[in-house]
């Protein structure tokens, strides 16, 4: 099977790419380099650009308002400041002095500004660094480092900071209300999913997320439908199931589904499961089965929003299937009311929870179709009829059967109880198509 990813990035600042050990959170890079309050040390930088020498000394900018600005010529921002910068730089002359730092080659650096016919800027530029952008690490540009005239780190700012009331605040020493860029790195191997990364993040942000494969060789056929802790929001997990069963699924929302009321108009019969001989299910199973977990975040757990959600994640990936519902009149098994009191009515404020076994029935505070759904699954499905709810009643209900769960006779026993009973007509019943294109 072909797989492809589509990978979106929306940045409104440049990256400025970062190696870093794997890392289980994300850390405040800036954070690993000289701080607020800390003196920037006297360094001797080569590769100067509009400068008199081609060496430059950092300590020959004391008495100054020191703001080193680190660039780069791919960095649409970076450039974008520049103008900015130039215009800063003769309004303040002598109090500011504006040094452009970049980790690129001078040789790509000329080029860049003698295409951008920027030659003739006044502002010093200095390439081929590595010792600041040690002392200072970021992740992204433009990024700005503010050294007062004695050499002392004031703020370390992104470029919205970089105007005249910020630079006379500086100059008057009023850095206190400088706010600090913080440029926070997660370190992602890319080789690896995202749930598969070794940090928890990944998981406790999630909003969305489905994963869709074939057969998988020692997991037991089924599915569960239950809310993730994590997200607070609410989970499919369906292993090894076949086509009928996972649309089945997904159409929860309009009732009870199974090969009694789905249609399938498929080119190919043998991707269902209808007349295999059981010595043969493992084998048609490899072929015809497939592993597919869906979850979405708490406002989408909304039963209608849910199921719609699975809906749409199977249409991705079986495009080849068409599926629709509809209703027509059939032979059925109906839940029916036999008189007009409501005997079933669940407590208000009452705990929810369906209970089943072989010889009980227990569910409160729970709809009717939580009470049809086991009998027509599991404990009626040799009966040749589909299950549907005719009672009109939409409130949640309570009760509780003490019968033989897989004998008509004794659940209609125990229903009586409620003025229940599950009877043989022709009713509306609702239909899965599924049509292969």
């Amino acid at each position: 099977m072909k797989k492809s990813t589509l990978l979106v990035v929306l940045a409104l600042l440049c990256l400025n790419f970062w190696a870093s050990a794997q890392q289980q959170q994300a850390i405040d890079i800036i954070s690993k380099g000289l701080q607020v309050g800390q003196v920037l040390p006297a360094l001797s930088l080569d590769s100067v650009i509009n400068f008199p020498t081609k060496t430059l000394a950092t300590s020959s900018f004391r008495g100054k308002l020191l703001i080193i600005d680190f660039w780069a010529t791919w960095c649409g921002p970076c450039i974008g400041m520049f103008p900015k910068m130039e215009q800063l730089q003769q309004q303040f002359k002598d109090k500011v002095q504006f040094l452009a730092v970049t980790y690129q080659q001078s040789a790509q650096v000329k080029a860049f500004l003698q295409q951008q016919k920027a030659k003739h800027a006044t502002i010093p530029l200095v390439s081929d660094d590595e010792r600041l952008h040690r002392l200072f690490p970021h992740v992204y540009l433009p990024h700005y480092v503010w050294i007062d005239e004695n050499g002392v780190v004031r703020a370390i700012t992104g470029y919205e900071a970089i105007d005249a009331q910020h630079l006379e605040q500086m100059l008057a020493k009023q850095h206190q209300s400088f706010e600090m860029k913080h440029d926070s790195r997660l370190d992602l191997n890319s080789q690896n999913l995202f749930l598969s990364q070794n940090a928890p993040v990944f998981e406790q942000n999630l909003k969305g997320y489905s994963y869709f494969s074939g057969f998988i060789e020692g997991l037991s056929a089924g599915y569960a439908i239950y809310p993730n802790d994590t997200l607070k929001g609410k989970r499919l997990t369906a292993t090894n199931l076949s086509l009928m069963n996972l649309f089945a699924i997904a159409y929860r929302d309009y009732g009870n589904f199974g090969y009694k009321n789905m249609v399938f108009m498929l080119k190919d019969s043998s991707q269902l499961s209808t007349g295999i001989a059981k010595t043969k299910l493992k084998d048609w199973a490899k072929k015809h089965t497939y592993c597919f977990e869906v979850v979405v975040a708490s406002d989408q757990s909304e039963p209608k929003l849910f199921y719609e959600s699975i809906r749409r994640f199977l249409a991705i990936y079986l495009p080849q299937y068409q599926t629709s519902t509809s209703y027509r009149q059939q032979a059925c098994l109906a839940l029916v009311r036999t008189s007009d009191t409501v005997k079933f009515a669940a407590h208000a404020n009452s705990d929810s929870f369906l209970k089943v076994d072989g010889q009980s029935l227990q569910i409160q505070n729970q709809h009717f179709t939580q009470l049809i759904r086991p009998l027509a699954t599991y404990y009626l499905q040799n009966i040749d009829l589909p299950l549907i709810d005719e009672t009109g009643y939409t409130a949640p209900i309570t009760l509780s059967l003490q019968a033989d769960m897989g004998n008509l006779e004794s659940i209609n026993k125990a229903l009586k109880a409620y003025d229940l009973a599950l009877v043989e007509k022709i009713g509306s019943c609702p239909i899965v198509n599924i049509k292969e294109l």
